[in-house]
């Protein structure tokens, strides 16, 4: 009975998610030069210039998926746009420096991170031993 509470839980707090951001990119399409003018200028407190000279500075290559998921998704978002092409950068290592010195802990999180940190099933032991098995880059197959 547990697992079938904690199986609707999840796929509730997955489904807001689905919602939030289909709402939320929606929203910055039909209002794309605020969302544009709202990355500017919160990545600017930052200091970090787009398409400026710096080699830390983002070079925006597609518009829409930079803006609209930066906009929505904040940080993950920026970097899944980083990901798909959408912006690029010299020195990605002087751009997460960077930015990381000038911002606060929880501003750079997902607006619903609260919902996950309450929900969260899963133990730092267990957390650790997934990191190992699927990102340890070190680790032969």
């Amino acid at each position: 009975m547990l697992e079938k509470i904690e199986d609707i839980a999840v796929w509730v707090i997955f489904t807001s998610f689905n919602i939030y951001s289909t709402v939320m990119k929606f929203l910055m399409k039909t209002f794309f030069p605020y969302a544009k003018k709202f990355v500017k200028k919160s990545l600017l407190k930052e200091g970090v210039t787009l398409n400026g000279t710096k080699p830390f500075d983002i070079q925006v290559v597609n518009e829409e998926s930079f803006y609209i998921k930066t906009a929505t998704e904040r940080n993950v978002g920026m970097f899944e746009s980083y990901m798909e092409g959408g912006w690029t950068v010299k020195d990605l290592r002087g751009l997460a420096i960077e930015v990381m010195k000038r911002r606060k802990t929880k501003s750079h999180q997902h607006p619903l991170t609260w919902v996950l940190d309450t929900f969260n099933l899963q133990t730092k032991s267990k957390a650790w031993e997934v990191g190992v098995e699927h990102y340890d880059v070190g680790k032969l197959a």
